[in-house]
């Protein structure tokens, strides 16, 4: 009768254990990038975009785009396909002169939530999605794999950490 009771103990054990593994790696799937790095030969224009684009909208809450050579492209190849619900941060390097009017409208069109700023503190090119993931760019969106390689790659959650919030920083000091 006592190798009755251990087994069912050892059944029930094993069910908690397997359980709590389960959980363990849904958590861990949650944290960890959707998407993996790639790379992206010259003339791979298209499969560049589609990448970004997807990587973007998969976005739920809030998307930060930091790149010194944003232009208007980015509504309407990139932020097109972004859930109205996500709030956008643009931080580029260039006059905004150059942005706001196609910005303008764009928000008024979209009825997104899409708030730009200029700093001369830039140089990388990043996208933060949620506020939890971080993506390196090697070139500027407008011209990505253009005429060179270039990639779109995800960043460890540490590091993601360190760099979200020195671009916190950044955008706290930049112009609108």
């Amino acid at each position: 009768m006592g190798f009755v009771g251990i087994g069912i103990s050892r059944d029930a054990s094993l069910s908690q254990i397997v359980g709590i593994l389960h959980r363990v790696i849904a958590r861990l799937e949650a944290e960890v990038p959707q998407h993996g790095g790639q790379a992206f030969g010259p003339g791979a224009v298209y499969d560049f975009f589609k990448s970004l684009r997807d990587l973007l909208a998969s976005a739920s809450q809030t998307i930060l785009i930091v790149d010194p050579y944003l232009d208007e492209e980015i509504f309407d190849t990139y932020l097109a396909a972004v859930s109205r619900n996500v709030a956008v941060r643009l931080l580029s390097g260039k006059k905004m002169h150059d942005l706001k009017p196609a910005l303008a409208k764009f928000v008024s069109q979209s009825k997104m939530s899409i708030e730009a700023r200029v700093s001369e503190a830039i140089h990388d090119r990043v996208v933060f999605l949620d506020g939890r993931s971080c993506w390196v760019l090697g070139q500027s969106i407008k011209d990505a794999a253009k005429t060179k390689p270039t990639y779109l790659a995800p960043l460890d959650h540490e590091t993601a950490k360190l760099k979200m919030a020195a671009y916190e920083d950044i955008w706290m000091n930049a112009s609108a």
